[in-house]
């Protein structure tokens, strides 16, 4: 969508936050707005959110990593937040303990209790759950997903990479 389609559905009462690949966006409605309107505007589904399909396949079939289980219960997550979230502040607040926070995602990094995935998910700030990202590794072939090269390059970003800098991790063979 171009600036002049969001700001006609900012005005029919829906604001957009984030862009999910594959034309779908997560966005929040004026409790005004009936579902004509939405209608009138393209949308095709909305609904809330439940926590499960905010949590990453290997969570909702009781399968963690192994890269992610900390000692104890405690397992390493990465959770993606609203737009309009401090990542710093909510992992302070979330509980567990905090690993860090990337401002360019603006996710948080936090060790937790598995008892508590669920309840992490269900919180309105909470946009998506994952294992943390799998330790580094000779032949690890999964550097676009880690970088997160697809949703960089798709809409709204459109980024390309063009004079960008990128390091690689070297295991030391010749």
């Amino acid at each position: 969508l171009d600036a002049a389609e969001k700001e006609t559905l900012l005005r029919g009462g829906i604001r957009l936050l984030e862009y999910f690949p594959e034309l779908a966006y997560l966005a929040v409605r004026v409790p005004s707005t009936t579902e004509i309107d939405l209608a009138s505007h393209g949308v095709r589904w909305s609904g809330r959110l439940t926590a499960e399909q905010k949590l990453s396949p290997s969570f909702l079939g009781g399968e963690i990593p192994e890269w992610s289980r900390r000692s104890g219960d405690s397992i390493q997550i990465t959770v993606a937040l609203q737009k309009d979230v401090d990542a710093g502040q909510w992992a302070t607040s979330a509980g567990g303990r905090v690993l860090g926070a990337q401002n360019l995602s603006n996710a948080a990094d936090i060790i937790i209790p598995a008892s508590q995935l669920l309840s992490i998910a269900r919180q309105d700030d909470v946009v998506y759950v994952q294992p943390c990202l799998p330790p580094l590794i000779e032949h690890n072939d999964g550097c676009r997903v880690a970088a997160k090269v697809d949703s960089a390059q798709a809409a709204p970003y459109n980024l390309t990479g063009n004079g960008i800098m990128m390091g690689i991790w070297d295991g030391g063979r010749a």
